[in-house]
């Protein structure tokens, strides 16, 4: 039996570890290489040309910020907040290009910018700050590049001119076109699927959702007869909608585990109904469960496609273990909620009475 549990298992958990396996290599396939990227370290920005400036992961030790020309702004109520600047930076020998910097480097560059503005204005004055960044040289988005252009009255000058300003931004924090915790998030959710994707197979080959059996074994005093019991029980009793009983045993599957229960320790079984709403007003579905009440209160779960499935299982449940209450009603659940021993007593009025017919 455990055999073809382990296998039944396997195929009802295969379409999820499929899942897991495919999102996790497409996260790690798409977002590894920045992180080898990262990994490996930029190239410092000095040391390129022109010319192998856009696409480059960069180290930047900038001396000089001319100015800001479009920031990023997030509005709660009546209040805002800067979150990132875009700023214009010399590059190269003579060239220029713009600096994303993110809301924890505005102060040293909004520093440097007035240091810079300063020495512009008066020579004699020194430019004593740096801010050394690190992050991606991309091509400028058609919104930053129309702000850069304006700022710049780009089109106004000729073409030598414009040829010095670069349509390029070196995007601080950035590995190729990730912002850096997001390429750790990706990168750790893609390891953490393959993980959950090796864990699940490697339970499933070895469980194969029958935890709770070999407790039951465990549990019985005597493993191996018990096992040629339930072997017989498996082999024998006919199943509906996933579910054998008799007098002696129920078992069943809840999604891909499977489950076992003395049938002498069920007293009560009924359908629970869940309807789910969206914002508690729109109905966009709804859950159907048998629900096994046992001698100690504890309430046993029983998946099932639908209301009428649902049915199927109480029906052959009735039929299959004479003592078991069928059916909700709140004074039964005030009974069994109040006065469990006084619910035995209703079962066994209805055993004896399904023993005399």
């Amino acid at each position: 039996m455990e055999k073809q549990l382990k296998k039944i298992c396997m195929k009802k958990r295969l379409p999820a570890i499929i899942i897991l396996f495919i999102a996790a290599i497409a996260l790690l396939v798409l977002w590894l290489p920045d992180l080898f990227l990262y990994m490996k370290g930029p190239a410092q920005l000095s040391d390129l040309t022109v010319d192998e400036l856009s696409g480059a992961y960069v180290e930047a030790h900038i001396e000089g910020i001319y100015d800001w020309y479009a920031q990023d702004v997030e509005t709660s109520g009546s209040s805002e907040k800067i979150v990132a600047r875009e700023y214009l930076i010399p590059v190269g020998e003579y060239e220029y290009m713009s600096l994303y910097a993110p809301e924890k480097y505005l102060s040293e560059a909004d520093a440097l910018m007035e240091e810079t503005q300063a020495y512009l204005m008066d020579p004699s004055s020194q430019i004593s700050g740096s801010i050394t960044v690190t992050g991606t040289i991309l091509p400028m988005e058609d919104e930053s590049l129309q702000f850069y252009h304006e700022y710049l009255e780009y089109d106004s000058m000729d073409a030598q001119t414009q040829a010095l300003f670069l349509p390029l931004c070196l995007r601080v924090d950035y590995v190729n076109e990730t912002p850096l915790g997001r390429l750790f998030f990706l990168t750790g959710a893609g390891a953490a699927l393959f993980l959950a994707a090796v864990i699940v197979t490697a339970l499933t080959v070895k469980n194969g959702g029958c935890k709770e059996l070999k407790k039951f074994l465990e549990q019985s005093g005597d493993p191996a007869a018990c096992e040629a019991k339930l072997d017989h029980f498996y082999e024998t009793v006919p199943e509906v909608n996933g579910v054998r009983a008799n007098g002696s045993y129920i078992m069943f599957w809840s999604g891909s585990s499977f489950h076992i229960v003395g049938s002498e320790k069920v007293l009560w079984a009924y359908i629970h109904r869940t309807a789910h709403k969206l914002y508690g007003i729109i109905k966009i579905g709804v859950t159907n469960q048998v629900i096994l009440r046992t001698d100690t209160g504890k309430a046993v779960t029983i998946g099932v496609r639908s209301e009428a499935a649902g049915q199927e299982i109480l029906e052959y449940i009735e039929r299959s273990v004479n003592h078991i209450i069928v059916g909700y009603t709140d004074e039964l659940n005030q009974l069994f909620m109040t006065d469990i021993e006084g619910f035995k007593q209703v079962c066994r009025q209805k055993e004896s009475g399904s023993s005399e017919r």
